[in-house]
């Protein structure tokens, strides 16, 4: 797995509830990944589930994540709920890659 997604999916295991995701937190995940995607970081959507799982993330929550990193990875869009209260993709690249 490339190192920046990992970090990336790290900060997200910090941040996020890994049983029930928040509308906030499903905008974090969403913008993340399109950073990632927008800065050319290789996504392999079976890598992300696996790691999820092994990092204590509950299935509902690792299919919808999963899920986006698909829709995005293949230049998607997904709608937010709560833009104002998320970093920009500038700002999550600008703490993934300093």
């Amino acid at each position: 797995m490339n190192s920046l997604l990992l970090k990336a999916l790290t900060s997200l295991s910090n941040t996020c509830n890994k049983s029930s995701l928040q509308a906030v937190d499903e905008d974090r995940i969403k913008v993340t990944f399109r950073a990632i995607h927008k800065n050319k970081v290789p996504v392999n959507p079976a890598e992300i589930e696996q790691w999820l799982l092994s990092n204590n993330w509950q299935p509902k929550p690792v299919e919808s994540i999963v899920t986006w990193a698909k829709t995005i990875s293949s230049g998607g869009k997904l709608p937010l709920r709560n833009k104002d209260l998320v970093p920009t993709e500038k700002e999550i690249w600008a703490k993934l890659n300093p």
